[in-house]
């Protein structure tokens, strides 16, 4: 069976930096109301009074939100063997039945402004899902062969 492309396995670390450089630059500007990045340049005329000065945190705080958890949720194994694929796929279909179930209860409970955030973080969701998923699926598989060892 041909393998599936993943990222090698020291790139987890490289996630795990993106991850906390995002969940960090989120933290400084997110709810504070502080803009880090505005860039004037990039000035528009929302009307014909009023220019708006476009601000770029939110792409750069998805973007390495988004990056690092790709990187962590698809980096190789130390043993990427047959019973780790299965484990992924396994974890995979439970995380977008998870996913999907909260998207149809945010359909029912949101609307207008906090629909569009909350479907914006939902889509975040399916990746933290399947990371929580595997690593819990690995460890209950690698506690379970120590347990054998031992007996």
């Amino acid at each position: 069976m041909k393998p599936a492309f993943l990222f090698p396995h020291n790139w987890r670390i490289a996630g795990y930096i993106l991850l906390t450089i995002g969940l960090a630059y989120f933290a400084l500007t997110g709810y504070s109301g502080y803009q880090l990045l505005v860039w004037h340049h990039f000035r528009y005329e929302q009307s014909l009074s009023k220019s708006i000065d476009e601000c770029f945190d939110n792409e750069l705080q998805l973007t390495f939100i988004v990056a690092g958890l790709l990187l962590i949720a698809f980096a190789k194994e130390k043993i990427e063997d047959e019973q780790i694929s299965q484990i992924r796929l396994e974890s995979l279909k439970k995380a977008t039945y998870l996913n999907y179930l909260i998207f149809i209860f945010i359909i029912w409970i949101a609307y207008g402004f906090d629909f569009l955030f909350y479907t914006l973080y939902n889509v975040l969701t399916l990746l933290v899902f399947f990371i929580i998923t595997f690593r819990w699926s690995v460890y209950k598989m690698n506690r379970m062969a120590n347990e054998l060892e031992v007996a």
